[in-house]
């Protein structure tokens, strides 16, 4: 498997990961459910995984 396939497979993994985050995160809001705690920690990695992806990408196209 080389980079660009390595890249392809992070971002389809981060955008199922973060759809279903943001699916429960809105459930959550229609139910005023307490969020679940480790809610904001999961974003944030989701975010990180993002920027890796992005520096991953941009590091290809050069």
């Amino acid at each position: 498997m080389d980079l660009a396939e390595m890249s392809l497979e992070l971002t389809i993994a981060i955008h199922k990961a973060f759809g279903f985050h943001y699916i429960f995160a809105k459930q959550d809001q229609k139910q005023n459910l307490q969020f679940h705690p480790n809610s904001q920690k999961l974003h944030g990695m989701y975010k990180l995984l993002g920027v890796v992806h992005i520096v991953l990408s941009i590091s290809l196209l050069l």
